[in-house]
């Protein structure tokens, strides 16, 4: 395997996880009000009795998974695992992610991997029932800007694209280009050959972006049952015509949706995504724009669309495909087709997903089991050996730079640097001086804490005099500590969120999905420590 250890840590420690994550974490009161059921196996098992009550779809779940991947090779196992969302008995796990260059950043890696491991986990605990991981591509995000690069080999590759609208509508015409370039620019790895025949079979002589990924996903993840499916589809959204009716004459997730951003804002949470009065926008080619109410007409913003109440209706039903949900509406389009228990997500994702459960009561849905997606951090044998030098426990490089160097300042300094002890006695002769002086003159006592204040502040700038010199002397091993730091943080980030899983595969190829399927479970809530 390409990494000797494995060490799981609690996310807290990393420092690298907001308010929201670390209390859902902590399961605290107001957050378990916010679930529907709890992220225990008691909770999965209330899940799938609630699911059993429902009817889904199913059989156009297969017909319009199956269609959509008639241009993949897809082996007898695949189909049974496809035929097994017509059972009753049968349950999914979600993950969802917008149609990004060749997959975007590591994570979208490793909340495939866990929803995949989530669905192993339920079918050993519950083996009278099947459970088929579901990868849903956000394939009508407008946002290009967002997903139009990835970071390799300290290059940042920008696919040049401005087709507008939704980018999973996008040609990959322009991806040969692009994997020329990461094939030039990874020269000497030992699995370039392999990843870039993993890029051009996946990307070449397709017609969509979306065509594209979903074979990606296909060739790293069809053996382990991943099923993929594209939301951009006619047929699927006109299964779903109710529900958008309801939020364009209800305006139903912007009601309903108002408790929780109370509840939110009583315990100081970032709300991650604030409703419009209508989630939808007005999908077209080459257009994506929001649909607003203004008096008694329907209008697309930033054209020249307009629709009265009548006129809107007749064209939803006639042309359903031209209404997208926004990132509120979404979730509740993905559990009204499908019968998920669980939808695994990063940070931000779980915290837009709290805000959620009045949404999917007012829809009448079951709201998921919302699960935080794995977390890892690689640390290869060149950073492995700078560690050694310095001689600090990884953790120490979750901590903010001055953090580390003052660490690093006084395990070094041969001379105590700390003025804690000098704190402590000037503290006590100011108290003792005001004692003797109070007995003189009450009024000495404001003019005697001022002398205080000014001495102890003095003091303090001259320990932070000290620690800078000290720093100065010890300017080697602080800069080895901070390359160590950029090595596991680049760009201030968590790696998963800035390099691609290229960045590890052309190293390790197929080997490095292997690790990840070996290693990684989201019931763990842990980060990964991966070392060489």
């Amino acid at each position: 395997m390409p990494f000797s250890s494995a060490t799981k840590i609690d996310p807290q420690e990393t420092n690298a996880f907001s308010k929201t994550v670390i209390d859902y974490l902590n399961q605290e009161t107001y957050i378990e009000s916010l679930q529907a059921h709890p992220v225990t196996m008691e909770g999965f098992a209330e899940a799938i009795e609630v699911r059993k009550m429902r009817q889904y779809p199913r059989q156009l779940l297969v017909k319009v998974i199956r269609d959509q991947y008639k241009a993949l090779d897809t082996s007898s196992a695949w189909q049974g695992q496809l035929d097994q969302l017509k059972s009753k008995d049968t349950f999914t796990v979600i993950t969802a992610h917008q149609a990004n260059l060749f997959s975007g950043p590591l994570y979208f890696i490793l909340k495939t991997v866990s929803a995949i491991k989530q669905a192993r986990n339920l079918q050993k605990q519950f083996p009278d029932h099947h459970f088929v991981p579901i990868f849903w591509i956000g394939s009508e995000d407008h946002d290009i800007e967002e997903l139009n690069h990835i970071n390799l080999f300290g290059e940042k590759l920008v696919w040049p694209a401005s087709e507008g609208g939704a980018v999973g509508r996008y040609s990959p015409s322009s991806h040969a280009e692009l994997i020329e370039q990461i094939q030039a620019l990874g020269q000497g790895r030992p699995h370039l050959e392999e990843s870039i025949e993993l890029l051009q079979k996946a990307y070449l002589n397709r017609t969509t972006v979306t065509d594209g990924l979903r074979a990606l996903l296909h060739e790293l993840f069809g053996d382990f049952g991943l099923i993929v499916i594209d939301q951009d589809d006619a047929a699927l959204k006109k299964a779903f015509v109710a529900q958008f009716r309801d939020e364009l004459l209800q305006q139903k997730t912007h009601h309903s949706i108002q408790s929780s951003l109370t509840h939110f804002a009583k315990h100081k949470l970032k709300v991650q995504a604030s409703p419009r009065e209508i989630n939808l926008f007005y999908l077209q080619p080459g257009s994506r724009k929001r649909i607003i109410k203004e008096g008694e007409h329907y209008k697309v913003i930033d054209t020249e669309l307009t629709f009265t109440e009548e006129e809107i209706l007749l064209d939803l039903d006639a042309h359903p495909e031209n209404y997208s949900p926004n990132v509120l509406l979404r979730p509740i389009y993905q559990d009204f087709l499908f019968p998920n228990l669980a939808y695994i997500g990063g940070g931000g994702e779980l915290a837009y997903w709290l805000q959620l459960k009045p949404v999917f009561e007012a829809f009448e849905l079951p709201m998921p089991i919302v699960m935080l997606r794995d977390t890892a951090i690689f640390v290869e044998q060149n950073t492995n050996r700078k560690i050694e030098k310095v001689q600090l426990p990884i953790e120490s490089f979750f901590q903010d730079t001055n953090a580390m160097a003052n660490m690093l300042v006084e395990r070094e300094s041969t001379t105590e640097i700390s003025l804690k002890k000098e704190t402590e006695q000037l503290s006590i002769f100011f108290e003792t001086l005001e004692q003797r002086a109070s007995q003189i003159d009450p009024g000495l006592k404001q003019s005697i804490a001022a002398e205080k204040a000014k001495a102890l502040k003095s003091l303090g700038k001259i320990e932070q005099k000290m620690k800078r010199a000290e720093k100065r002397k010890h300017d080697v091993v602080i800069q080895r500590a901070q390359r160590i730091k950029e090595d596991l943080f680049p760009a201030g980030k968590l790696q998963e969120r800035h390099y691609s899983f290229l960045h590890y595969y052309v190293q390790y190829g197929s080997d490095f999905i292997d690790l990840l399927m070996e290693q990684l479970d989201p019931m763990q809530q842990k980060v990964t420590i991966f070392a060489q």
